[in-house]
């Protein structure tokens, strides 16, 4: 089940880690200020195309069988909001909801993990702020995720659902606050199409998801964490050891090269003419040519490292 969803991410071997936080490089270490990550709630602000339709912008909600995609449709604005790093503000391009959640810290997997992905319209890498979820201890529902949820339960044959923007603030409290300076940062690879090099920063804090959300979630992808992992190596099984430096409350180091502008997968760069909700519209389709041509991929591990994550890793 893994080969044509997630197949050819998972080959590099870089995306999701095992986070050892005594390990992680702080900003104290780094003798740097904290950087925050800033929120914004979904913006209803569309472009001069789309202001013409009177209708509200609606999110695409997939339910793939293993994981849930949203998708933001093209002229929707920030309709799943907006994070700022780099000093730049983010508009979330799509958000994927795992059971159970993908990264770990200090050995502890969350129940649920909703990644918020932002995809550069000139193409370059990602950038992902990824929310761990636990499951409630009391009857305390995830206010944000409940229309997601209530959209993803439809089999997959019946294509994606639609619902109306969501709120970010609901979703996490750091997130309701308006910043977070508690997070982890490094650099990998997104975990599911489209397979690209990818900047994260996945929060320190935590946040809860309701157990009936949970079971209703278990229910909803039947794929989830079925992913034939006998067959794999124990040593190639994801979450894997970090290959680049983790950061911690720090979003770049002074001298810090970025990572190339490149796409890992044998799909097409986004650009302004074409837009990356283009390769985003149908998760649940596999990627062109993963299947047939998988030791290439495994070719660009040594290409795309940047050459301090090499030096780093050769020093471990």
């Amino acid at each position: 089940r893994r080969g044509p969803l997630q197949g050819d991410c998972l080959a590099l071997g870089l995306s999701p880690i095992a986070i050892q936080s005594a390990t992680a490089v702080s900003q104290a270490s780094a003798s740097q200020t904290p950087q925050s990550i800033g929120f914004s709630n979904p913006s209803l602000v569309q472009s001069a195309a789309a202001s013409a339709r009177p209708t509200q912008a609606q999110l695409r909600v997939f339910n793939t069988g293993e994981y849930v995609r949203i998708v933001v449709p093209p002229h929707a604005g920030a309709a799943l909001g907006s994070f700022s790093v780099g000093g730049r503000d983010r508009a979330v391009t799509f958000a994927d909801l795992h059971v159970p959640g993908e990264h770990t810290v200090d050995g502890k997997k969350a129940d649920a993990e909703l990644q918020l992905v932002h995809l550069p319209s000139g193409g370059g890498p990602a950038i992902v702020v990824s929310i761990l979820l636990d499951q409630a201890k009391d009857s305390t529902n995830n206010t944000g995720l409940t229309p997601f949820l209530a959209a993803s339960r439809g089999p997959r044959s019946e294509g994606p659902a639609e619902v109306g923007p969501a709120p970010l603030a609901a979703m996490h409290a750091g997130i309701a606050a308006g910043s977070v300076a508690r997070y982890f940062r490094y650099n990998g690879t997104l975990t599911r199409s489209p397979c690209r090099l990818a900047e994260w920063f996945v929060l320190e804090d935590r946040g809860v998801i309701g157990a009936q959300q949970l079971a209703s979630l278990h229910s909803a992808l039947p794929d989830a964490g079925t992913s034939g992992e006998k067959s794999v190596p124990a040593d190639r099984r994801p979450p894997f050891t970090a290959t680049s430096l983790v950061l911690r409350g720090v979003q770049s180091l002074y001298g810090e090269e970025p990572l190339q502008a490149e796409v890992l997968a044998h799909e097409p760069v986004a650009t302004a003419e074409a837009s990356p909700h283009q390769q985003i519209d149908h998760p649940q389709l596999p990627n062109p040519g993963a299947e047939q041509h998988p030791h290439r991929l495994i070719d660009l591990l040594g290409k795309f490292r940047r050459p301090d994550v090499q030096q780093h890793a050769s020093a471990a």
